[in-house]
């Protein structure tokens, strides 16, 4: 404190010959950081603050000498696959467009998405903000919901067992119920996909860009919408709600039972999955939609017609007559038999945050984090 003090008042010495040039400020200001050590940290290097539970095995240098895949191109940004020097494979998110105008807003944010813990949840591990970057890191995981019906090209259809079908809705429904708890109850994803929602080979579920609509104007959302996800209302509402996650999700739901979001006509027109469904029949849904094939495959006789009336429970057009995500998690608990989920199993949270501080004894070191760094 005493030596800032010092090079403020050379700083603003009367005598301009008696002021020292720019280039020494810099200089007697990393002189302080270096003799500082690890409490002060060099604001002229790009560093990740990572959440409280997450193990630190790597840096942002690590971070940029890694091996980078384009996966795409999403809402919110470019999306990377980056394998590390150490091997470790995460996923790193370039955000474009965010309306955080400085980096306490930003970090407040950030502090508040570490706070959603859930398994069913992707977990943010770490993030950089800077004048020129916003970068968010999250695990890797091989499949998204749509990779794993449709390919990484979305040229072919995987039918998938009854038990995983199951499985996999199950966690993507606990997952938004949860998210739809944050916030007094009032928090909305706004980005509900098949492409977002991530399975790994144990078909262990989590729903990834927790929070981020909450960065951006919301017009980026309707300016960009998903073809066949975006629920009617949003057209004159101009705005996304816990009403449209269900819509979305029941979107999710029917292509988890084999139908794309899109739909080709005989006449060749293209229209989303719920228009068509709805031109049906209401006694034609199962084997039209479905298929019989298909519902062969599934062997799951009623239930599959059960699953099929919850889907069309979510798309109801009327955002008032669509169930709130509870209560779809609790329809499909009773047709499935599988029991609530014990969101403190330690078999369901990665081994990076295994020997790490628990969330709640984390939250110190984030309200640590949202002080300035220098403080004079």
């Amino acid at each position: 404190m005493v030596e800032m003090l010092q090079i403020e008042i050379k700083c603003m010495a009367k005598s301009i010959k008696k002021r020292p040039l720019m280039s020494e400020v810099v200089n007697m200001l990393e002189d302080i950081i270096r003799r500082g050590g690890p409490a002060i940290r060099n604001p002229f290097r790009k560093e990740l603050e990572f959440a409280p539970f997450a193990n630190r095995t790597f840096d942002f240098e690590d971070m940029s000498r890694a091996t980078a895949e384009v996966l795409g191109r999403g809402t919110f940004g470019y999306c990377y696959r980056s394998i590390l020097l150490n091997g470790k494979v995460i996923v790193v998110k370039r955000l474009r467009g965010v309306t955080a105008g400085n980096m306490q807003e930003f970090r407040q944010h950030m502090a508040f998405i570490w706070r959603i813990w859930h398994r069913n949840v992707a977990l943010l591990r770490a993030y950089h903000f800077s004048r020129d970057d916003k970068i968010l890191v999250y695990d890797y995981y091989q499949d998204s919901i749509f990779a794993l019906l449709h390919g990484t090209t979305g040229t072919h259809r995987m039918l998938l067992n009854w038990e995983t079908l199951l499985k996999i809705a199950m966690g993507a429904a606990r997952g938004i119920a949860h998210i739809h708890e944050q916030d007094g109850g009032k928090l909305v994803h706004g980005n509900i996909k098949s492409s977002n929602i991530f399975v790994n080979e144990k078909k262990y579920v989590t729903v990834s860009d927790v929070g981020l609509a909450k960065l951006f104007d919301p017009s980026t959302l309707l300016s960009t919408p998903t073809p066949g996800y975006r629920a009617p209302e949003i057209g004159k509402t101009r705005k996304v709600s816990q009403a449209s996650d269900v819509y979305s999700f029941g979107v999710v739901l029917l292509e988890l039972l084999g139908v794309p979001s899109l739909h080709t006509t005989g006449a060749g027109a293209i229209i989303s999955l719920v228009e068509w469904i709805k031109s049906l029949p209401r006694d034609e849904w199962t084997t039209e939609v479905v298929g019989v094939e298909h519902l062969r495959y599934l062997n799951a006789g009623e239930a599959s017609v059960q699953l099929l009336q919850i889907a069309m429970d979510c798309v109801a057009v009327a955002p008032k007559r669509r169930p709130r995500m509870a209560i779809v998690v609790k329809m499909l608990e009773e047709m499935s038999c599988i029991k609530p989920s014990n969101e403190s199993s330690s078999e369901d949270i990665s081994e990076d945050t295994r020997g790490q501080p628990s969330i709640e004894s984390g939250l110190e070191d984030i309200l640590d984090g949202l002080l300035p760094r220098l403080t004079l």
